[in-house]
């Protein structure tokens, strides 16, 4: 079984943070091969789920309902997202109708991938540090109404959760049919 999920994009997440279109376009090479576990339990064989087979970043159609601050983003950026594909081990996935009635429960309707990264940019600070952290940038991560994560270093994180920090993280795809259909398929 083949789930398809839109992992991250370049909007303002719930924590305050975003990644640029760039950064996002350097993802897709660091996940593959991941294996993916169910909500965020890491420390047993036995939760997980599948392995990620192939990803890509995507520029798309731009969603209607942005805040201000993402409004200036998709202006200068464009909306980028990245999705991927992974497959499923069908030992710990009952099957595709099980999975789409556990979406439609949203109880695995969402996706969590964490990357580390190497430091947090202010997004419009024009001091020569770059890196909210140092002493020579005069804002503080209170101030401001969101941060950007630079340099993308690794994946350390590959689970379905209730609720993602980037919100619109989810399923898109089981086996090639849009989740949209198979909650259709399932009333």
């Amino acid at each position: 079984m083949r789930v398809k999920v839109l992992f991250t994009d370049n909007l303002v997440s719930r924590n305050r943070a975003r990644w640029s279109a760039a950064e996002i376009q350097k993802m897709p090479s660091l996940i593959v091969g991941h294996r993916g576990t169910l909500d965020h339990a890491w420390g047993s064989v036995a939760n997980r789920w599948g392995i990620v087979v192939s990803a890509n970043a995507v520029k798309g159609e731009i969603p209607k309902d942005l805040s201000p601050e993402e409004k200036a983003v998709v202006d200068k950026e464009g909306y980028w997202y990245a999705e991927c594909d992974i497959e499923v081990a069908i030992a710990n996935v009952p099957s595709r109708a099980w999975l789409a009635e556990m979406i439609q429960s949203l109880l695995l309707s969402e996706n969590s991938i964490g990357f580390s990264y190497r430091y947090m940019r202010c997004p419009n600070c024009e001091c020569a540090a770059g890196d909210l952290r140092s002493p020579k940038c005069p804002n503080s991560y209170e101030d401001i109404s969101y941060y950007e994560r630079v340099d993308v270093q690794e994946v350390f994180e590959v689970s379905f959760v209730e609720i993602p920090d980037v919100r619109r993280a989810r399923i898109l795809e089981i086996d090639g049919i849009k989740v949209e259909d198979l909650l259709l398929e399932q009333k």
